[in-house]
């Protein structure tokens, strides 16, 4: 009977917090060079999103998920979710009909199966802003230390190449980098 009152005070803290949410979505607007954003007090997960303003690509961020109300899986598995699902049609670059299947984390080790259908597109540039918008996502929670994508059916290769398998904080850091010089290359023309 303990359980059960357990889990009804859990769904109502989820209905109160999905409520307040859709009520009032927490946008804010980051460009490249602001991702050492200082978590708050308690940890929040943050779906990263694109929004096209004068042909510039930046990235959206909205809190999704404040980690005192849930398990660590289930905060992954809620974030990953919220990204690939877009509930909210924002500027993704993760094709429509890509689905998680499952969401294992051990040791800081995200091991994320997803459907094929995240194969349906085509580019470079697509796959690394693709791939940048998961890995934003997913190290915006700060259990995660390495990520495993697992495509269904064809393996850890996206069409372009990229493999994302045990990638670390580290490495995601150093490709933060990269985009930041890529970013204000750009804006200096």
């Amino acid at each position: 009977m303990n359980h059960l009152f357990k889990e009804s005070i859990r769904a109502v803290h989820l209905i109160s917090l999905i409520t307040i949410f859709l009520s009032n979505p927490s946008m804010n607007l980051e460009i490249p060079n602001s991702w050492h954003y200082r978590e708050k007090e308690h940890n929040i997960s943050r779906v990263y999103y694109y929004k096209d303003t004068s042909n510039q690509m930046i990235f959206e961020k909205y809190d999704c998920v404040d980690q005192e109300l849930y398990l660590l899986e289930e905060q992954v598995n809620m974030t990953c979710n919220e990204l690939f699902n877009n509930p909210y049609s924002h500027i993704t670059l993760i094709p429509n009909g890509t689905e998680v299947v499952s969401v294992s984390i051990e040791e800081g080790h995200l091991e994320l199966v997803v459907t094929n259908d995240i194969m349906n597109y085509g580019g470079n540039a697509r796959e690394w802003s693709m791939v940048n918008q998961i890995l934003a996502t997913v190290f915006s929670i700060k259990e995660v230390e390495r990520l495993t994508i697992y495509i269904e059916e064809t393996g850890y290769l996206f069409p372009e190449g990229t493999s994302i398998k045990a990638y670390t904080r580290a490495e995601w850091e150093e490709r933060k980098g990269i985009i930041r010089r890529e970013w204000l290359e750009e804006q200096s023309l």
